[in-house]
């Protein structure tokens, strides 16, 4: 009778997802300094042969860090949003799920942006497509095809939004949906009328 193969040593490592998420959770809770190979290793509980199983070396989990948290924090909240069915729903869900993000993590990204040009560069990028999309929804809800008025109100909303996660780094979801609701309201006033409370 034949014997079966071993088991791939492979099948013992933790996925690549699993990486990611512990990089997330040592950047929110101490900074990007602490993204080095032995803490995230103690963080996943497995070797350094299993973390360059998956990435070639620190730079290269920076990036894959960098996708991941942009897919989790503004691709995946985009397609969530674009699930909506009115402009209005899209507008309050964007800002509901955008609240729910763990500021520690935006952050951080911020402060690891500030020593790292590769995270400033990427950082960047993700701040545009965010104000972009934010930008498209104003337009849609003022319906005066003003894109140059949108854009500039997305800018302003953004970065209050980036300003609560630093002035009120405790506060509560509930508060900070209230006064980002109310903001909304200043900033497009014939929009605020029309959405579900």
């Amino acid at each position: 009778m034949p014997h079966s193969a071993p088991a791939s040593s492979s099948t013992t490592r933790q996925p690549r997802t699993a990486w990611l998420g512990a990089g997330l959770t040592l950047l929110a809770n101490s900074g990007a300094d602490a993204l080095t190979i032995d803490q995230l290793c103690a963080a996943v509980g497995r070797s350094k042969g299993s973390f360059y199983h998956h990435f070639a070396d620190v730079g290269s989990y920076a990036e894959a860090l960098l996708d991941h948290w942009q897919e989790l924090h503004t691709a995946g909240l985009i397609r969530a949003v674009d699930q909506q069915s009115t402009a209005q729903e899209r507008r309050m869900m964007l800002a509901k799920l955008a609240l729910a993000l763990d500021a520690r993590v935006e952050r951080a990204m911020r402060q690891w942006a500030a020593r790292n040009a590769l995270v400033k560069h990427r950082l960047g990028n993700i701040d545009q497509r965010r104000i972009a999309y934010l930008a498209g929804l104003i337009a849609e809800l003022r319906d005066d095809g003003d894109h140059t008025d949108a854009l500039d109100l997305a800018r302003i909303e953004y970065a209050t939004f980036v300003g609560m996660f630093y002035v009120f780094p405790d506060g509560q979801e509930e508060d900070m949906m209230r006064m980002l609701r109310r903001f909304i309201g200043l900033m497009t006033p014939e929009a605020i009328a029309r959405l579900p409370a």
